[in-house]
């Protein structure tokens, strides 16, 4: 109920991923899985990477082309052009159908089933949420050049789009005098 709150009345981002999160029972039920972008249903198990077919290879939709989250280009063909260029996936968590309001940015392929919601996004009350649905990210990273930076502009975009609603910090004020042992 914190974290609802957190979302909806603070305006925090909330991220769902991994698949020790998002398997299993995990948070079906509770008052999160009204935060979430997708429905929490059909997730029992990872599917695994098959290198010899090419699965798992991110895909991204007409809203993820422009969304300031998922851009790597300077241009939305330059972005489509460096996502089809990320190794696959290490698997994915398969998860249920987008809910109302979502945004479905990428796409994971996976063999004989199609493709799945891999990063949907949404707005819930003053603030944000996402699922990354995949798992071994770190690939982006690992297994391309140096020079790329896909892992970091897209986790670095992320950060800020979920802190973007966020507003000021807290701040705590005291009453009282300030001296050692005084009550507070």
């Amino acid at each position: 109920a914190m974290i609802t709150d957190f979302v909806a009345e603070r305006g925090g981002g909330l991220l769902m991923l991994g698949s020790a999160t998002l398997t299993g029972r995990g948070f079906a039920g509770s008052s999160v899985g009204n935060v979430v972008p997708l429905e929490l249903s059909g997730r029992l198990r990872i599917d695994p990477v098959d290198a010899a077919t090419k699965t798992h290879t991110v895909v991204l939709t007409d809203d993820g082309a422009v969304h300031p989250m998922m851009q790597l280009g300077q241009t939305v063909s330059e972005t489509r052009e460096q996502w089809s260029e990320v190794p696959p996936l290490g698997g994915n968590v398969p998860i249920g159908l987008p809910k109302p309001g979502t945004s479905v940015l990428a796409r994971i392929l996976v063999r004989r089933v199609g493709s799945q919601p891999l990063v949907a996004i949404q707005r819930y009350g003053s603030g944000r949420s996402m699922i990354f649905a995949g798992e071994a990210s770190w690939r982006w990273k690992m297994l391309l050049p140096a020079k790329v930076r896909t892992y970091d502009t897209f986790w670095g975009q992320v950060a800020r789009w979920l802190a973007a609603s966020a507003p000021e910090q807290l701040s705590v004020t005291t009453v009282g005098s300030r001296s050692v042992g005084d009550r507070l």
